[in-house]
């Protein structure tokens, strides 16, 4: 976000540009956020959470949040997606005598302290 011209910019790594996102902003951004397809952002002078599509950003939708915040607080995005994750637990029935190391999804990997095998 440009705080000075009032703008969003896109960077794009593999052309090495960047470009103009969203222009003509009321305010600039003091914070920024990307879920999947949502762009999210508070701006630097209010208490409005606005948001996106980041693939097609013609319509914005925004939320006001001063009365949860009170307008003297700064506002900060940040984002987190819950997944769950399938934990690989094979060491627990492992056979190893000395370390076991869990594969990343499923399987094991014994091994020796230095100067011993496995047998």
């Amino acid at each position: 976000g440009d705080i000075q011209d009032k703008e969003i910019l896109k960077l794009d790594i593999e052309k090495e540009t960047i470009e103009v996102f969203l222009p003509q902003l009321n305010h600039g951004v003091r914070s920024m956020a990307v879920e999947d397809d949502i762009l999210y952002w508070i701006e630097s002078f209010g208490t409005h959470l606005l948001w996106t599509k980041a693939s097609s950003p013609k319509d914005i939708s925004w939320q006001d949040l001063g009365g949860l915040t009170g307008a003297q607080e700064d506002l900060y995005l940040a984002t987190f997606k819950s997944q769950p994750k399938l934990v690989n637990s094979a060491c627990h029935n492992a056979p190893c005598s000395h370390f076991c190391f869990n594969k990343d999804y499923k399987g094991f990997v014994c091994t020796c302290p230095f100067d011993m095998t496995l047998e």
